[in-house]
């Protein structure tokens, strides 16, 4: 967005929608809400079309909105943000699979989800919130305890780590009993 390099938001409105907004009119009534309330708004999607985009860019670039479109799933690595995102905000995902249609639930705050702060640097998005998040890590332990390949176990375990601020991964050789 304007070659930004960082971008920083206090208390953000996060919106998680599963797959893609078709168009600007689906999400107007949001962008009209987030331009009246003057509240950082963080739109996560599988992906943005072009109108969209453009309309959020030019938007950001005048200072007349202040949405961060943040897209998902375009790797191995990102398939399951979704999943986090709704533990870290304690939003809820639109989703057709939920009955949801964008341009109705959107609006609706009990799908919206928020953080204490975000940063978003060199591509890569950091947000902040005290929140419970221990039962989630749970379940993505007990589905590493079930895996096999090392590649999968890997993308679990750098989810588990993604979802703490104080993790850290240390790895012991099998072969060093000592150690």
């Amino acid at each position: 967005i304007g070659k930004v390099d960082t971008i920083q938001q206090t208390n953000p409105i996060v919106v998680i929608i599963e797959g893609a907004p078709e168009t600007v009119s689906e999400i107007n009534s949001i962008l009209q809400w987030q331009y009246e309330s003057s509240r950082p708004l963080v739109l996560i999607a599988r992906s943005f079309p072009e109108e969209v985009s453009a309309t959020l860019a030019t938007n950001w670039i005048r200072g007349s909105l202040n949405v961060l479109p943040i897209p998902y799933g375009n790797s191995i690595n990102s398939i399951n943000l979704a999943a986090d995102m709704c533990a870290i905000t304690k939003g809820e995902l639109i989703s057709p699979h939920f009955g949801d249609i964008i341009s109705a639930s959107i609006m609706n705050e009990d799908k919206w989800g928020s953080v204490d702060s975000l940063l978003w640097t060199e591509g890569k998005l950091s947000l902040q919130r005290e929140v419970d998040v221990s039962r989630h890590v749970a379940n993505l332990i007990q589905k590493v305890a079930t895996i096999e390949e090392e590649e999968i176990q890997e993308l679990y375990r750098n989810r588990i780590l993604s979802l703490s601020n104080d993790a850290l991964e240390l790895w012991i050789p099998k072969e060093d009993k000592f150690l």
